[in-house]
């Protein structure tokens, strides 16, 4: 995936409701997405004050990752650039292994119609 291409279809994606889950959607740790949004500016909300609970969209963590607020590139693009390699590269086995996971069960859906009904 080209630089500045959207990762996912994210019309109907679900609020990131913590670090933990930023960090999984960013492939980075917790403590890194903090630190992103401390320094970078890295889109995060705080529904209730700065100790509280974090929210984030997965449309403005993808913006952010493209461009930031002044339209031009992120700080250390080199290192955001690896990271959106890494990403397309789980994904791809995600997807991968998801199409292996479904031949896999129907072979096994096959294998029990024919031990169940026996042909003749």
């Amino acid at each position: 995936m080209a630089l500045g291409a959207p990762f996912r279809d994210n019309t109907m994606a679900r609020p990131l409701n913590s670090w933990k889950e930023i960090a999984n959607y960013l492939n980075c740790s917790a403590r890194t997405a903090q630190r992103w949004h401390k320094a970078w500016r890295l889109p995060v909300h705080h529904p209730n004050g700065a100790r509280g609970p974090v929210i984030a969209n997965p449309r403005e963590l993808d913006a952010w990752i493209t461009r930031d607020l002044n339209g031009g590139p992120p700080p250390n693009s080199a290192h955001l650039a690896a990271m959106l390699a890494l990403r397309d590269r789980t994904r791809a086995n995600a997807e991968r292994l998801q199409r292996q996971a479904e031949r896999l069960l129907r072979q096994v859906q096959r294998a029990t119609l024919l031990a169940t009904h026996p042909t003749k």
